[in-house]
């Protein structure tokens, strides 16, 4: 009887924590959909006209060259100019100001790859990566360094949560891409941002840093932007970062200058150029150029079409536009900055779309976290703290509960 009674008691106990681990996966039914609709033809086609290149668990370099080699959207890649060699011959000629390339050279710095090591298990059915929901293999894609402030309090980088003596001296930067690229905070908390991952010899001489994403504050699945955070306290990849941040400012805030010069109606004048620099096929940062098609705007967002190339890991690189005066004189309007979204195909053109650009401010929800980071991190803490506790004593209760019955010391007449 006791063995009866026990083994019944046991056999509901597991399967309650077999139930819970489920639903921590949305439910039963969930993980074992996942796994059947993972298609032969892989995760690099179940991201639709998305661009972001995929690497399995073998080495990553020789996946990315072998991608490389193999790409069928633009053999040889000739379009692709290596960041640090770009310059002035590869403008077209009306745009051949050292103005426009000290930009190029600013953007470039603050290009980041994203390697991308968990499909979160939000992803919408129908939605780029469905698929792939909770699977490791890795995706990867680029972005851009927003903005970059001092943090409050202690750092909470993984090194910093998990030691007695936690940096008090860190900063907070602020990475945008596509949402595809990045869904949510689930998927940003296994995302590697590889910043001034310039060329091959980056990798092995410390020039190339890596530090993991913390969390996103803003996604939008219909706007196809992300904006997560990162934290450190390596003082010298923040000053670098804060360096070149201040300096592209500083060269945005020329062209808004220069946009008060004219008005609308010398649009025809003007030269269209679309600049993007990314990590394709997860190589080191490229620069392609080409021109605008089109836009398409409403009250809060732009989104723009364009000619410029682009390969699977250009997926949320920074697209920057700039009207350049066809007279001969030194006149910019800089229209914006948006993630790469999508490579189309109309008329038996190929042509690639941005994301939209976000015209509000993301400097005040930045800023915001960044104050309030510590206080959150201390709810956080204390709602685990909480979780575990709960766990711990219903464990309790069930073990005291079974010591009780195998001693005797009550029946199952008791209960009942």
């Amino acid at each position: 009887m006791i063995s009866v009674f026990t083994l019944y008691f046991c056999s509901f106990f597991l399967v309650g924590a077999v139930f819970s681990k489920l639903r921590r996966n949305r439910d039963g039914q969930y993980d074992i959909e996942a796994q059947l609709q993972l298609l032969p033809r892989g995760k690099r086609q179940d991201q639709g006209r998305h661009e972001c290149e995929i690497f399995t668990h073998g080495d990553e370099v020789e996946e990315s060259g072998e991608a490389w080699s193999t790409c069928s959207k633009n053999p040889g890649h000739d379009t692709f100019i290596p960041a640090p060699e770009f310059c002035l011959d590869h403008l077209p000629e009306c745009a051949r100001y050292s103005s426009v390339l000290e930009l190029v050279k600013l953007l470039s710095l603050l290009t980041v790859r994203l390697r991308v090591a968990f499909t979160s298990w939000e992803r919408p059915k129908g939605y780029t990566f469905h698929n792939y929901r909770g699977s490791t293999e890795q995706h990867v894609g680029s972005g851009f360094v927003q903005d970059i402030i001092p943090g409050h309090g202690s750092c909470p980088c993984r090194e910093c949560e998990n030691s007695p003596t936690p940096a008090q001296e860190w900063f907070c930067i602020l990475i945008e891409t596509a949402c595809h690229v990045v869904y949510d905070t689930k998927e940003a908390e296994s995302t590697k941002v590889d910043f001034f991952y310039d060329d091959a010899s980056s990798r092995t001489d410390g020039r190339m840093k890596s530090i993991f994403a913390k969390e996103t504050i803003l996604h939008s699945q219909d706007q196809d932007f992300c904006a997560m955070l990162c934290v450190t306290h390596d003082k010298r990849l923040s000053q670098e970062i804060l360096q070149y941040k201040q300096q592209l400012d500083k060269t945005y805030q020329l062209y808004r200058w220069y946009k008060n010069k004219f008005d609308d109606s010398m649009m025809a004048d003007f030269y269209s150029l679309c600049l993007i620099v990314s990590h394709p096929h997860g190589h080191p940062k490229h620069v392609t150029v080409g021109r605008t098609e089109r836009f398409i705007r409403d009250d809060d967002f732009m989104k723009v079409s364009y000619t410029t190339d682009t390969c699977c890991g250009s997926s949320g690189a920074p697209v920057t536009v700039i009207d350049i005066y066809k007279g001969g004189n030194d006149i910019f309007s800089n229209k914006g900055r948006g993630p790469h979204s999508e490579s189309l195909c109309v008329n038996g053109k190929t042509l690639n779309m941005s994301a939209e650009f976000l015209t509000m401010d993301l400097e005040n929800n930045f800023k915001l976290w960044a104050k309030n980071n510590q206080h959150a991190d201390f709810r956080r803490l204390t709602t685990e703290a909480i979780r575990k506790t709960c766990f711990l004593g219903v464990v309790f209760c069930v073990w005291l509960f079974l010591m009780a019955y195998l001693l005797g010391v009550f029946t199952p007449d008791v209960l009942f």
